[in-house]
């Protein structure tokens, strides 16, 4: 199975964080994709199951081996620049694929709106973000008065011209008839804008449903 190393939850200037390694790392003369778990209630350790999911899939051969990074962030820290000590220390540190395409952001909750924002944000760092029920809007997202909006975010990215949204993978889906998904400026609102924008290409998903 795969094993959760804990020594690195070390001090902020190279970031707080876990690693999970996958099986076989330390024999394996392979370099891997990092997928960062961004946490649900915005500052620490995701609990929402997704790490438990990842490893799941890689034990039952469904997805590649990853190194999986759980961050921790604290109030009154930039989560951008953190995030950015986070991915040199963990490409110092580990055996990893050192380009944007393997540098996968994830999260529910707050910790979907963060993947979006540090992943829209930093855009040479990360190629992939995704959001499984992300909470975008809601009064419960201590990260929105500091970061605004991620609707604000994308429009933004559109001065770049949409060939820029050529260049990353973006994932969204929510349950059907939930809070966070209905709420302006959350799921439903920014999937909308992603067709409008006709950004409708294979490397952006988009689904809201039962469940």
């Amino acid at each position: 199975g795969v094993f959760l190393l804990t020594g690195c939850r070390t001090a902020s200037d190279t970031g707080i964080y876990e690693v999970f390694l996958p099986d076989g790392y330390e024999e394996s003369g392979l370099k891997y994709p990092v997928v960062y778990v961004m946490p649900q209630n915005g500052y620490y350790l995701d609990d929402s199951g997704i790490s438990e999911l990842l490893v799941k899939e890689m034990e039952e051969g469904k997805m590649l081996d990853a190194i999986i990074v759980k961050p921790e962030f604290e109030k009154d820290m930039d989560v951008i620049e953190e995030m950015k000590k986070i991915v040199a220390s963990v490409e110092s540190e580990y055996k990893v694929i050192k380009t944007k395409e393997h540098r996968v952001l994830v999260g529910t909750g707050v910790g979907g709106y963060l993947a979006y924002t540090v992943g829209l944000t930093e855009r040479e760092t990360f190629g992939v973000m995704a959001s499984v029920r992300g909470d975008f809007a809601s009064e419960d997202n201590v990260w929105m008065e500091t970061y605004g909006s991620v609707n604000d975010a994308i429009d933004k990215m559109l001065g770049f011209g949409e060939g820029y949204f050529d260049e990353i993978y973006t994932y969204m889906d929510a349950p059907v008839d939930d809070e966070w998904t209905d709420m302006k400026g959350s799921t439903n609102d920014l999937g909308a804008m992603f067709i409008e924008m006709g950004i409708t290409s294979e490397a952006h998903e988009f689904t809201v449903r039962p469940g």
